[in-house]
């Protein structure tokens, strides 16, 4: 007799067709508006448009290797986060000017390497030969490299937008809570699958909605500033334009008429 999927099941094999043609539409919109926000923002809308590519090939390769019931192979989901993490942090670096840019992306993709592979021991060799406590051992490295990410945001990249302008200081702050808040759903889902690895597919349909909310949530965010500081450039450039046009300057060679002479 088949097995019948049940609500959660039903809900994780639905979010990873909507997660994969959620990706694809981000990707597809943050590539065409990259030229259409303020030049600051454009590199970073390129990489979000990566991003969601990346997570899209794997979600269309995904979906067809879940199956209700049966153990899913959750390192497919690190090979993705290998690549995308790292190019969400890279997002702060490119916002900002840094005067050593290269060793703040270091920083970050360090911290953000320990917490990937560590967390990708816990879940694959941690239930295939290391056992419950090799599980926890990687879970609390794991998580200590994303604590780490997050102390240098909140010390060194917090500290630059300081200095930035309104929108990107205001971007900087929202990116901040997608990567405090947003992340932490993840080692929720790691927790769910160590302590009950029957509830395999609670922990899947974790993932499949912090990956939707986490990679498009942060492009829109970024566009959504970029948006902002182009308009505000653009009326800038036209206040210019108008005042120079209302008020000729005295070096344009032309002079005043003469006023009439009353005899």
């Amino acid at each position: 007799m088949d097995h019948q999927p049940n609500v959660v099941q039903l809900l994780t094999q639905l979010t990873f067709v909507t997660t994969c043609m959620a990706m694809g539409a981000g990707a597809f919109f943050f590539y065409n508006e990259r030229e259409k926000v303020h030049p600051r923002y454009r590199l970073a809308l390129l990489l979000e448009s990566m991003v969601c590519g990346v997570a899209c090939v794997m979600y269309f390769y995904m979906k067809d290797k879940y199956v209700a019931g049966e153990v899913f192979p959750t390192q497919l989901r690190y090979f993705d986060w290998l690549v995308t993490t790292p190019m969400i942090l890279l997002e702060f670096t490119a916002l900002l000017n840094f005067k050593d840019k290269m060793g703040a992306l270091v920083r970050l993709v360090l911290w953000d390497m320990i917490m990937i592979v560590t967390g990708y021991m816990g879940e694959t060799l941690g239930f295939l030969v290391g056992g419950f406590q090799f599980r926890w051992v990687m879970f609390v490295v794991s998580c200590g490299g994303w604590l780490g990410v997050l102390l240098y945001i909140y010390t060194g990249i917090r500290q630059q937008a300081n200095l930035a302008d309104t929108e990107t200081r205001r971007c900087i702050m929202i990116l901040t809570k997608f990567v405090t808040l947003g992340w932490a759903i993840y080692p929720i889902g790691y927790v769910v699958r160590a302590v009950a690895p029957e509830l395999g597919d609670v922990c899947q349909l974790i993932y499949n909605i912090s990956d939707a909310i986490n990679k498009v949530g942060f492009g829109i965010v970024v566009w959504a500033a970029g948006t902002a500081a182009m308009q505000r450039l653009q009326a800038a450039e036209g206040t210019s334009t108008a005042g120079d046009t209302a008020a000729p300057s005295p070096l344009d060679g032309t002079a005043p008429e003469a006023a009439p002479t009353v005899n």
